[in-house]
């Protein structure tokens, strides 16, 4: 049986509700999944939009790619995630 990752704790995903109704959105279970891709990396990990959503179907998540880009504006758009832009040069 496949071992499954600890949620975000409950106290984390109140405070984390908080700051989504805060701003108008709702806490969905994709954008749980992606926030906690990238607490589980810790600071300094940069990742596009296919790498995570590479990672989340090798986690045994559904979620899709085109999901995973509007989760990663609103993230952004809301304070949660930093936009990292590469220029190659």
């Amino acid at each position: 049986m496949p071992q499954q990752r600890n949620r975000v704790d409950q106290s984390s995903q109140g405070r984390l509700r908080d700051v989504f109704n805060s701003t108008g959105h709702r806490l969905t279970a994709q954008r749980e999944c992606v926030l906690q891709l990238f607490q589980e990396l810790g600071d300094g990990h940069h990742l596009t939009a296919e790498e995570v959503h590479d990672r989340l179907r090798k986690a045994g998540q559904s979620v899709a790619l085109a999901t995973v880009y509007r989760s990663l504006k609103l993230l952004v758009e809301i304070g949660l995630l930093e936009e990292v832009e590469w220029r190659e040069g």
